[in-house]
């Protein structure tokens, strides 16, 4: 039978750490282990795992905070199972995710073939109610196939959509950088991930992106199920809540190092140049800035400006956009801060 490694990174989660741990200790499916790497907690977090006392969990305490993306290969490196699954400690597994994923993955001969498996995920809130959902493809992926598949239908109800990597890859590396699919359902072959020598990233907020690009590269069968087997917390403390407000210097630091990070050799296996990902980056930077300036967020546009700027002046200079933001900015930071004044008339009055 397939083993799965449910690997859990933690700081400071102790909040979501016992419901997340549960929700897999709950599976209807057995053959798996759980490894939480715990990265020097100051909360009680350790203490809840020790609750458990379940020889399915294995505890790694780091003695001192290493950051987010090294122990994200704390949490993986010791994995023995036959497929790993990186689970955020304030995320859920759906009693039936392991089962149904098994399922897959034995029809798909995946041990002889070692797939990449996602499915799609609820989104829920602080106290597990249930606020929307996420495909099991990233924004990316879907744009990428509806205008180059134009006889793909949308996900359906149990449907299954099977793709090789490289055209996936593709999808994500022509449009924002995204992973493959959802970084909580992902679900790969530990093959895959030796090959790829893990995690190991100069990445410092997504790290998972550029993992899932390092596993398309090799080109694996990908497999989507648009079952909701997962659920992913949303609250004040996760890197969501930065990337939406769009003010994360290092989400952009990362996606640079990504444009950098592949040679024109791996490239040209999916008809792109290295300076393809250049034009993307800077596509997806005016993108911000365009979403900030709709929102009345226009002083943040400059920093995003000077950020394009720094990497790639000769693509920024060329996109006409940029010149129609530099017009218009002063006009949105003036909406901007009209907004945020008349909000803050209308809270004192509350």
């Amino acid at each position: 039978m397939i083993k799965f490694s449910i690997c859990i990174p933690n700081f400071n989660y102790a909040e979501y750490l016992r419901l997340t741990i549960q929700s897999v200790l709950d599976q209807t499916y057995l053959p798996f282990e759980i490894i939480v790497a715990d990265n020097a907690s100051t909360d009680h977090s350790v203490s809840v795992v020790k609750s458990f006392n379940s020889d399915k969990i294995k505890l790694v305490e780091n003695k001192f905070n290493i950051g987010f993306a090294p122990n994200l290969d704390k949490a993986t490196e010791f994995a023995s199972g036959d497929y790993m699954i990186l689970l955020s400690s304030d995320d859920l597994m759906r009693p039936d995710a392991l089962m149904e994923y098994a399922k897959i993955i034995e029809s798909n001969k995946g041990l002889e073939n070692p797939l990449i498996v996602m499915s799609a995920c609820n989104v829920i809130d602080e106290k597990g109610a249930v606020k929307g959902h996420k495909n099991a493809m990233t924004g990316d992926v879907i744009v990428y196939l509806e205008k180059n598949s134009p006889y793909r239908k949308r996900l359906s109800p149990n449907l299954i959509e099977h793709y090789k990597g490289h055209e996936v890859l593709k999808a994500v590396l022509s449009g924002s950088f995204q992973p493959a699919g959802q970084f909580l359902t992902t679900c790969y072959a530990k093959s895959l991930y030796d090959k790829v020598e893990g995690y190991h990233a100069p990445l410092t907020v997504l790290p998972d992106a550029f993992f899932s690009h390092k596993l398309l590269f090799q080109n694996p069968d990908v497999i989507y199920i648009n079952q909701y087997l997962f659920e992913y917390r949303v609250h004040n403390l996760n890197n969501l809540a930065a990337f939406k407000k769009m003010n994360n210097i290092k989400h952009w630091t990362d996606n640079y190092l990504i444009s950098q990070s592949f040679s024109t050799q791996n490239l040209s296996k999916l008809n792109l140049k290295p300076d393809d990902l250049h034009h993307t980056f800077i596509n997806s930077l005016i993108y911000a800035c365009k979403t900030n300036f709709l929102n009345g967020y226009g002083s943040r546009i400059p920093r995003l400006l000077a950020i394009g700027y720094a990497a790639y002046p000769k693509i920024l200079l060329r996109n006409v956009s940029f010149y129609i933001l530099i017009i218009t900015m002063p006009f949105s930071i003036f909406i901007g801060s009209t907004y945020n004044f008349y909000n803050s008339l209308k809270t004192k009055k509350i």
